[in-house]
């Protein structure tokens, strides 16, 4: 994902995307300007992009999907 500002940190992007569920991701990697989350459910994964365009501390969120990723992606 990318959007974030710099002040963010990672256990405020990973309480936005775990939705409540406090063991939805393994991990979060930022960078300077992109984050990996690495979700432990494919379905956490599936939510997680939809909330692509939407806004986390003020500023819009874009989330996509790894290029790398190899997983069953529709459910």
């Amino acid at each position: 994902m990318t959007g974030y500002s710099r002040s963010s940190r990672r256990d405020d992007i990973e309480r936005h995307f775990a939705a409540g569920k406090p063991d939805a991701i393994n991990g979060v990697v930022m960078y300077s300007r992109f984050a990996f989350i690495d979700f432990k459910r494919t379905e956490d994964a599936l939510v997680a992009v939809q909330l692509d365009g939407t806004e986390f501390e003020g500023r819009k969120l874009t989330v996509q999907r790894s290029c790398k990723y190899f997983g069953a992606y529709d459910l």
